[in-house]
C-alpha cells in the first residue's frame, strides 16, 4: 500500500521511478527499479500474486451480483499458494509486468482479476489487476514469450517498471 497512488496526491513508486532516467522516451517510458533500494521487488510480486491467487479461488460478489474473475486451474492455484505460503520461489512459469498510470484522476481505482488465455504468441494466459495507480500483468504457463519473460519485474536485472 506504501507505493500505491494516496488520495493526499502521494504516488510513491511513481516517485521513486521518476527519479531514474527512462530507458525509452516514446510515448510509453520504461524505467528501471534494480538502482532503487526503497523499492522492494519482492513485497510488489508478493502482493500482485496473492491478489491473483484470492482473485481466482473465491467468489467474489458486487453487492448481491457475482462478479466473474478467472480460473488459474487447479494446477497454478497450488503452485501460487505454495509460493504464497513461503514454500517456493516464485513460479518458473510466471512473469509480471508493472505499469504505472501517470494521470492522478485515474489512479483512485481497484479492478478484480481478469484476463484470460491467449494465443497469438505461443499458448499462456495473460491477467491484469490495477490497484491505485498500478496496473499489474501477471502471465502464466510454459509458452511465455522470451520478449515477456525478459521484461519480468521479477525476474529481469533490471526490474523494469513501465509508464505510459
Amino acid at each position: 500500500m506504501r507505493y500505491c497512488s494516496r488520495p493526499d496526491g502521494g504516488f510513491r513508486l511513481k516517485e521513486l521511478i521518476e527519479s531514474t532516467p527512462p530507458f525509452v522516451g516514446s510515448n510509453a517510458k520504461i524505467y528501471s527499479a534494480a538502482g532503487i533500494p526503497e523499492i522492494d521487488v519482492n513485497q510488489l510480486v508478493y502482493f500482485v500474486t496473492r491478489i491473483m491467487w484470492r482473485g481466482c479461488v473465491r467468489t467474489w460478489r458486487s453487492g448481491k451480483e457475482k462478479m466473474e474473475t478467472p480460473s488459474l486451474g487447479k494446477k497454478y492455484e497450488e503452485i501460487l499458494r505454495r509460493y504464497l505460503l513461503g514454500e517456493t520461489d516464485f513460479p518458473k512459469n510466471a512473469a509480471v509486468w508493472l505499469s504505472l498510470i501517470p494521470a492522478s484522476e485515474l489512479c483512485s481505482g481497484v479492478t478484480p482479476p481478469y484476463g484470460g488465455k491467449f494465443t497469438e504468441l505461443g499458448q499462456f494466459w495473460e491477467y491484469k489487476v490495477q490497484f491505485f495507480g498500478i496496473i499489474y500483468m501477471f502471465f502464466l504457463g510454459k509458452e511465455i514469450p522470451t520478449t515477456i519473460r525478459r521484461a519480468c519485474f521479477y525476474r529481469s536485472p533490471e526490474k523494469f517498471v513501465f509508464r505510459e
